[in-house]
């Protein structure tokens, strides 16, 4: 993710705006999306976890990254019980169905 490390070294703020006054959508302006998926420091319940997961494997901006990378990336934001277990499972899931 070189893109990433270049991007830090400017001072931006990323916008989220919602499906039809954001005609121009891409990845870059989804990546907001995962930082604000909990609005509390607590565990995540399920469908959280389902878009955190999303966000940072299969959208554009996770980019199909393995199990290693995808944890470290979730761990940097993210912790509850059993987490790389539940990682590992969803990209071994996403891997197979990709593979078809």
């Amino acid at each position: 993710m070189p893109w990433r490390i270049q991007l830090a070294e400017y001072d931006y703020e990323i916008v989220h705006k919602r499906g039809t006054q954001n005609t121009n959508a891409d990845a870059l302006s989804r990546i907001g999306s995962v930082t604000k998926v909990t609005g509390h420091l607590g565990i995540p319940d399920e469908s959280e976890k389902k878009k955190i997961l999303y966000e940072f494997h299969d959208s554009p901006v996770g980019g199909h990254r393995g199990m290693t990378e995808t944890y470290r990336a979730v761990r940097a934001q993210y912790h509850w019980p059993n987490m790389k277990q539940e990682i590992q499972t969803y990209v071994k899931k996403m891997q197979k169905l990709s593979s078809k």
